[in-house]
């Protein structure tokens, strides 16, 4: 139970000491983090000309059906003009109650501030409040982040503490470590506020960016927990992420648990009877939050219960395919859950499966979190419980922005044990794994490597372009197969025929060169033929799934590849043999069912995508006939 010395803990002024400094730290972290994310949000509204910086309107759907409304409504009532008043809202039918509705949309306290706005400029309140929600995100978790590394190099908090004591100065409390500036926290922070799901989605249905605000809030409440802190101010915190929009705070107190409960489980002092009371204590403040909320949830609850039965939806998770597209950028699709986040976030959690200096529990309790949220997202049992066990109409991946969450601090907790070195970094990407680990290369001499790739394809694609606008494409693709499976051979020899380090870095140099080469050969060839192949109105449609299988590959191929580089190197060699065999051979055999123009279109009909090289006399457009056949 909380003592008067733990309420007073609360407002006391703490002593100046080692900890001092901390405060402007987090400060300067969580400033960066909401200026970083303001200023892309609106750069990006503006590049697209979008509503305030330009033509293209916002208000679609539910933002223009239902929240610029309501936030019109709550204009009214706090200046006066509303017909009817908290309890009864007369605009809607013959009158309906107004608590459910504005315990549902406006009870964020960042609403309040459409009454700074003219009446007729709802619509720019409700952007402006948006943009400070997203900013707000990343400024909590920039300024959560350090504190859930607190003992990470260390033996651990002592969770047995009372209730009150500062345990800032305690052992294993040092705050962040030397591998984690605050400016790391920053981008950190600011990646998790423009993750996919909240520029995508929770942009257009800003009531539940709250939730986005409230999952690293509610991993703080966890800590304190943890740590036996703040046993006032945690219910508070729970209490005003639930009033603000009770719906994806749900959603976010289901992550900060797992989160809380992994941290318990990585502590390696902790006794099971610490770790049930730090449960407990997390519990009672929940529930004691969730309760101070009721007034707000009460109504909600009683309003839903009468809207029911409705329509029934079925959960049908979206193909993994569509899954592992969603990771890039400039993706979209209402049934997919938008798992885009930074490519700096996803490069440090696999830099930390594999980082060494890492103890071994953290890296794989932190990295099998973050896949096990990952597929929580698609089996239906677990769908239920992110949603409070009723699938809802519409978007069925609402809880994505805890996966956004989760990446970011199993990315900061590496951080935390120091900067990963250049070999955990390189080996999320494969071959350079099996150089450092098998060839034994050295990691600068993987930068030469990358240099001779990179000249290799800027050389070779002025000549090549010459060589292969004559030749058959599939004889082509097929010579990309061997001059591919001839580099993975000689990748071989650098690492598994130990001709010593100077023989395996010229060999390891070479097959960059050979991939560089081959590369060249590939992309003037396979990209037209995608074009050619396709009927005249589907054109786009082909491109389309051609760029979405290449990006799979970039995703899916280091997740892969990496594993069996770092420890099976003669499956690794022998696989990637195989398949550019098999590259060889399936090319040879689409030879024989393309047309003449399709194979050779340089002594045919113009090809669709200009692929070849034509004289200057000769570079006048020239209509393209349909394919036949």
């Amino acid at each position: 139970m909380p003592t008067l010395d733990s309420v007073r803990d609360l407002v006391r002024p703490r002593p100046a000491g080692p900890g001092s400094a901390r405060g402007p730290v987090r400060g300067r972290a969580a400033a960066l983090a909401a200026l970083i994310t303001a200023v892309a949000v609106c750069a990006g509204d503006a590049v697209a000309r979008q509503f305030p910086f330009g033509r293209h309107a916002r208000g679609i759907n539910d933002l223009g059906a239902q929240f610029v409304p309501f936030h019109a409504h709550l204009w009214d009532l706090l200046h006066g003009t509303a017909h009817g008043g908290l309890l009864l809202n007369w605009q809607s039918g013959y009158g309906a109650a107004s608590l459910p509705d504005l315990g549902t949309y406006v009870t964020s306290p960042f609403a309040l501030l459409v009454a700074f706005f003219p009446r007729d400029r709802i619509d720019l309140a409700v952007y402006v409040i948006t943009v400070l929600k997203m900013a707000a995100a990343g400024a909590a978790m920039a300024a959560v982040l350090p504190r859930l590394t607190r003992g990470a190099a260390g033996p651990g908090l002592p969770l047995g503490a009372p209730a009150g004591r500062d345990l800032r100065d305690a052992p294993g409390a040092a705050g962040p470590l030397p591998g984690a500036p605050w400016w790391a926290a920053a981008l950190l922070g600011a990646t998790y506020a423009l993750c996919g799901w909240s520029v995508v989605e929770a942009s257009y249905n800003p009531m539940w960016l709250d939730g986005l605000i409230a999952f690293p809030l509610l991993c703080l409440v966890g800590e304190w927990a943890r740590t036996a802190r703040r046993p006032v101010l945690g219910p508070l915190v729970v209490a005003l992420a639930w009033v603000a929009n009770f719906y994806t705070a749900y959603m976010a107190t289901l992550g900060a648990a797992l989160v809380l409960v992994l941290r318990l489980l990585l502590e390696r002092e902790t006794t099971g009877g610490q770790r049930l009371r730090a449960v407990v204590r997390a519990g009672w403040r929940v529930a004691l939050g969730v309760a101070l909320s009721a007034p707000v949830l009460l109504p909600v609850y009683l309003g839903t219960k009468h809207a029911y039965p409705g329509s029934t939806a079925v959960f049908s998770p979206s193909p993994w395919t569509d899954v592992f597209a969603r990771a890039m950028p400039g993706t979209y699709s209402f049934l997919s859950p938008a798992v885009f986040i930074g490519a700096g976030a996803l490069l440090l959690v696999a830099a930390l499966a594999f980082d060494r200096t890492v103890p071994a529990r953290v890296r794989a309790g932190w990295v099998g979190l973050v896949v096990a949220v990952a597929v929580s997202l698609q089996w239906r049992p677990t769908s239920l419980a992110w949603h409070a066990f009723a699938i809802p109409n519409g978007s069925p991946y609402r809880e994505t922005f805890v996966l956004a969450g989760v990446v970011v601090v199993a990315a900061w907790t590496g951080l935390a044990h120091g900067r990963p070195g250049v070999r955990p970094v390189l080996y999320g990407t494969g071959l350079t794994a099996f150089g450092t680990d098998a060839a034994g290369i050295d990691p600068s001499s993987l930068g030469v490597a990358l240099a001779v790739n990179t000249a290799v394809i800027v050389a070779a694609q002025f000549l090549v372009l010459r060589i292969v606008e004559r030749r058959r494409r599939t004889r082509v693709i097929a010579l990309v197969g061997l001059v591919w499976a001839f580099a993975w051979l000689v990748a071989g020899y650098a690492g598994l025929a130990h001709a010593g380090q100077a023989v395996a870095t010229v060999a390891f140099v070479s097959t960059y060169g050979l991939f560089g080469l081959g590369e060249a050969l590939l992309s003037p060839t396979v990209a037209p033929l995608v074009s050619d192949l396709a009927p005249g109105s589907m054109v786009g449609q082909y491109n389309s799934a051609f760029a979405l299988v290449k990006q799979l590959a970039l995703a899916v191929g280091p997740a892969v590849g990496a594993p069996m580089a770092a420890g099976l190197h003669a499956p690794y060699i022998a696989t990637f043999v195989l398949f550019s065999l098999a590259v060889t051979v399936l090319a040879l055999r689409l030879g024989r069912r393309l047309t003449p123009a399709q194979e050779r279109p340089a002594l045919a009909v113009p090809s669709r995508v200009v692929a070849q090289h034509l004289p200057e006399q000769a570079a006048a457009p020239v209509p393209v006939p349909e394919r036949v056949g």
